[in-house]
């Protein structure tokens, strides 16, 4: 098991799991927005990360939404 953080979506993608913290930073992060594989953030509205990943993973996320 490897668990790491990070922003860059390239590699968020690949993931075969993934906590979403958010849903900003500071005082207002620490609350899990999503879990799930990286289609499943992408189908999350409420994600900041799924809104990126979303334009990555295009095929995936209209299937989940839809």
């Amino acid at each position: 098991m490897l668990i790491f953080t990070t922003n860059a979506n390239s590699l968020i993608k690949c993931a075969d799991w993934v906590l979403d913290l958010g849903s900003d930073g500071g005082k207002n992060g620490g609350t899990l927005v999503v879990e799930g594989t990286p289609e499943t953030v992408a189908a999350c509205t409420e994600s900041y990360t799924g809104q990126f990943l979303a334009a990555l993973l295009p095929s995936a996320t209209k299937s989940l939404r839809d």
